[in-house]
């Protein structure tokens, strides 16, 4: 020991040297190093249990694992950690327990040694109970040859859990007994209980088969066979307990019938059960209930027809009943014989028993609702024979509907024509399948045949065929390619009109009707349908259609799309045409008027030039005989054959112009010249609408510039009305 001593001293001394020499820096390192060690060294001590509950009573194990190796191990309690609850001690590698300094018993103590006379691994064998549950536990772990600071090492904490078994099992609701009639509805019952860890919980019945493994009995609308005694188990690894639910199903009266089918003229039993007895029982058909169609009467041990007026006995082809030593009957019987149309009818029976109390006398069964066998038929089908037709490469869909009762079986066949043999159908094969469903409620049978990515040898007849017990039927299908109308022919366009197109085309075949489709980008982005059709005639050649209100000045392209019922079919090629632009009306009217005015400016102005130069070597107008006016007359002569007051010139322009070339082109002397008479004219060229001739106008310039003239101008006038015909007079 001394020597082991001496040799930790040295070590000491030269670590202390090896501190001396080395820099800051790596002293830093190495300071950091130890930390991390010391810290590694605390939490590497654990205290852990043998499993995850202690049962009460039971061996428990805790284990104090110490990686890096211990002397000696001491095991606490909080919050009280002064009172060791455990020791072990490590000694010539045998582990000793500290209490009784005896070697430790696998009862009470062991640990796991090295060669190096440490400990490892060191447990205790612990007995805990329900009111050591939540009880905080470490263990510290003592090793000499450690730093002083790394030498005693805590644990973390360990909190035991004890568990605790079902003290008690509850109900809810809280009934242990229910006393239900069948058909009754049961509520949920709910089994719970105080467990730790969890209970897991068992309903089983009274022979103790499970009958679910849930918490909750869910027996939900009673049948008589669900009477009898439930036990609810809960468990854990304490323990388990039990409690029980007692249901009591009252058999109610019921009404069968002697087969699930009744065959149609044939004898059909209706049964009426009676579990509480019963003198009298009554059969009623819904929904009139009023009216009894079968009553039975239990008198002196037999049973009575009471439907005629004087009850009989019944015979076994009418009816009968089983009856008991109290001159009862528990078994009531009718014969009936149903038809075709009494499927789906309602019946019940009631049980009269006047020994009972008052509300428990009469009991009605629940409704029993007849079932009639029939021989399958179409549904819905004004003849046994369909045709469908549809395109290669789609996929074929037969519905076959049936009325028949029971359940049929169908049986697909397929052939090419009515001479080939037919081959059968198998459900999955050859791209054909079977789809069979039947509604009870309704007898109504449906068969489906699905045949994906038709081929043309598949094209032909396919039959199926619906059987039961009461016979069979067929319904065939003609499936047929599907022909679209074929592409129109012969297309073109005319552009000949404004913002119109007439297009025409060819019937291509197949085609019921055609569309003019259109679009201004050649079909690349849009694509307008004009809203006219046009039906196909039989003997028609050739097909037009005038495509109105187009935008001018725009190219057109134009196709046709054929349809018939199987659908439709565009024309292979496009016509196309750029479409007139519309002329204004307004426009044209200017342009005639402008042409007219125009020719009459000549006119006049050819006119005036030659009474120009007449006058200038005659002196006179042409239609003037005998009299010379000389110049200065001329100037003065009167230019109108009305006397126009001086007031009355303010208000009335002379119709008299100056032969100005200017102002003849002019529009209003042009309508002076055409007529004199005043107010508003109707010009003819353009459209008759209304212009102002200068008689109308109140302007006063030009007769202030005729009589404003200096004597010294040679300017010509010309009186109109002399020009209209009127007497020549200067006057």
């Amino acid at each position: 020991m001394n020597l082991n001593i001496m040799n930790g001293m040295m070590s000491d001394i030269h670590l202390q040297k090896q501190v001396v020499v080395v820099s800051h820096r790596e002293f830093c390192f190495y300071l950091f190093i130890l930390l991390l060690t010391i810290q590694s060294s605390t939490v590497a001590v654990t205290l852990t249990g043998s499993s995850e509950y202690a049962v009460p009573g039971s061996d428990f194990t805790l284990t104090c694992d110490v990686p890096e190796e211990a002397k000696s191990v001491q095991l606490y309690r909080r919050p009280d950690v002064t009172a060791v609850q455990g020791s072990i001690h490590v000694r010539g590698g045998q582990c000793y327990n500290t209490a009784t300094t005896l070697l430790c018993s696998p009862d009470v103590c062991s640990c796991t040694t090295t060669q190096t006379d440490y400990g490892t691994v060191f447990q205790w064998v612990i007995q805990p109970h329900t009111g050591d549950h939540g009880s905080v536990w470490y263990c510290q772990r003592t090793n000499a040859r450690l730093p002083a600071t790394d030498r005693v090492v805590h644990s973390p904490d360990y909190t035991l859990n004890v568990a605790d078994g079902p003290g008690t099992v509850t109900l809810f609701p809280s009934n242990t007994t229910y006393i239900r009639t069948e058909g009754d509805t049961l509520p949920d019952i709910t089994c719970t209980a105080d467990c730790r860890p969890s209970c897991t919980f068992v309903w089983t019945k009274l022979d103790n088969t499970n009958f679910t493994t849930s918490a909750v009995l869910s027996l939900g609308q009673l049948d008589r066979s669900e009477h009898g005694t439930y036990r609810c188990t809960a468990r854990n690894v304490v323990r388990e307990l039990t409690t029980t639910v007692i249901v009591s199903v009252m058999y109610a009266v019921t009404l069968n019938g002697s087969s699930e089918y009744a065959v149609p003229d044939n004898r059909f039993t209706l049964t009426c059960d009676v579990p509480g007895e019963g003198s009298v029982v009554q059969l009623y058909r819904r929904p009139d209930v009023t009216a009894v169609q079968g009553s039975i009467e239990v008198r002196d041990g037999q049973c009575y027809n009471d439907i005629p007026t004087t009850p009989v006995l019944c015979s076994p082809d009418v009816c009968s009943c089983t009856t008991t030593s109290t001159n009862y009957g528990t078994v009531f019987q009718w014969v009936i014989q149903p038809q075709t149309g009494d499927h789906g009818s309602v019946w019940s029976c009631r049980r009269l028993n006047r020994s009972l109390p008052k509300p428990y006398r009469i009991v009605n069964s629940p409704d029993y609702t007849l079932n009639v066998a029939c021989k399958p038929r179409p549904y819905l089908v004004p003849d046994d024979h369909h045709t469908v037709d549809i395109p290669l490469s789609k996929t074929l869909t037969i519905p076959a509907v049936f009325i028949s009762n029971p359940e049929p079986l169908f049986t697909w066949t397929f052939q090419l024509n009515q001479l080939t043999a037919a081959k059968e159908l198998v459900n999955g094969t050859d791209n054909f399948a079977i789809q069979n469903n039947f509604e009870k409620a309704n007898v109504s049978a449906l068969s489906v045949g699905i045949r994906t990515n038709i081929q043309e040898e598949w094209f032909g007849l396919y039959h199926v065929t619906a059987t039961n017990s009461q016979g069979s039927a067929i319904v065939s299908f003609t499936v047929r390619a599907q022909r679209n109308p074929s592409p129109t022919k012969m297309l073109s366009v005319d552009c000949g009109k404004q913002i119109s197109a007439k297009v025409s085309w060819k019937d291509g075949g197949n085609s019921q009707f055609y569309r003019v489709l259109f679009s201004m980008d050649a079909f690349e982005h849009s694509e307008e349908v004009y809203p006219l059709t046009i039906a196909f005639e039989e003997g028609r050649n050739i097909y037009n259609l005038n495509v109105d209100n187009l935008v001018g000045g725009r190219l057109y392209t134009f196709k046709i799309a054929a349809y018939n019922t199987y659908g439709n079919t565009t024309s292979l090629d496009t016509v196309g045409c750029t479409v007139q632009e519309e002329c204004s009306c307004s426009t044209d009217n200017m342009y005639v008027t402008a042409v007219a005015l125009i020719c009459t400016s000549v006119l006049t102005l050819l006119l005036t030039v030659g009474l120009g130069i007449f006058i200038s070597r005659n002196g006179r107008l042409p239609f003037i005989k005998g009299q010379h006016l000389k110049q200065s007359e001329f100037q003065n002569v009167q230019l109108s054959e009305r006397a126009v007051t001086p007031n009355e010139e303010e208000d009335e322009r002379s119709p008299y112009e100056q032969l100005d070339t200017n102002e003849i082109a002019k529009a209003s002397v042009y309508s002076e010249i055409e007529s004199h008479l005043p107010g508003r004219r109707r010009d003819p060229v353009n459209d008759n609408r209304e212009y102002e001739s200068l008689e109308g106008r109140s302007n006063p310039n030009v007769y202030e510039d005729l009589h404003g003239t200096t004597s010294g101008e040679k300017e010509i006038y010309i009186n109109t009305a002399i020009a209209d015909g009127g007497s020549g007079s200067g006057n």
